[in-house]
């Protein structure tokens, strides 16, 4: 068994036989090549029986784009079976059930000023993800000696008007992240899986840098 998420306690402490992807910490999954290195444990053959997954927010940032190769690789090859305070617990499912590798399609591709709205289209019946790209200045990279990099962020909008806003990292702009549907936590997890009604669905999305940032990008994203 393998814990998706940062808490992998519950584990050590029942003696489970603990079987970690290769980043076994969903927030240290920070950049391509480590996203790509937990897909691959999850799709091959190592992958492990059983996932016990446990979706938070931290510090303010979209939960799907943290370790969000391996999420999309959960989503594709194993399927939920028990839930207990509030954990979900994940199965592999049978071999010809599974993919070896995600099958991904473009759906459009967007290069807009910064705080454009982009449109997810109107077809909800997948699931759509996204790749962020933009330009640091290097008054960002002199500022990042000292401090950290200056942030960014992602507000997701709905048909009634509202919105989420939540931090993102520039760190892997090849790695596609789950946007459509919102999933936050074990709930929206189940209800992905479910395809519920219950499921949150942006119909567009905005980049933009964190308000007082914005002297430190290109005024660009792709």
């Amino acid at each position: 068994i393998d814990q998706y998420g940062f808490r992998q306690g519950p584990l050590l402490l029942n003696r489970m036989r603990y079987v970690p992807r290769p980043i076994p910490i969903t927030f240290v999954a920070s950049n391509g090549d480590l996203c790509r290195r937990n897909e691959a444990f999850y799709r091959g053959p190592q992958a492990p029986e059983f996932v016990l997954a446990n979706l938070e927010p931290l510090d303010g940032h979209i939960v799907s784009q943290r370790d969000g190769l391996a999420l999309a690789a959960l989503f594709d090859d194993y399927r939920p079976v028990e839930v207990e305070k509030g954990q979900v617990l994940l199965q592999r499912n049978d071999p010809e059930h599974r993919s070896r590798a995600a099958e991904w399609s473009l759906l459009a591709e967007h290069e807009v000023r910064v705080g454009e709205r982009i449109p997810l289209g109107a077809d909800t019946s997948g699931f759509v993800y996204a790749t962020v790209e933009m330009q640091r200045r290097w008054t960002a990279r002199l500022r990042s000696l000292l401090l950290r990099p200056p942030p960014a962020r992602i507000r997701l909008r709905f048909q009634d008007g509202k919105g989420v806003i939540r931090r993102i990292s520039l760190a892997a702009p090849d790695v596609p992240f789950l946007v459509r549907p919102l999933v936050e936590n074990n709930a929206d997890l189940l209800a992905a899986y479910r395809g519920s009604e219950s499921l949150r669905m942006p119909d567009a999305l905005v980049v933009e840098p964190v308000p007082g940032m914005e002297a430190y990008f290109d005024p660009h994203v792709r």
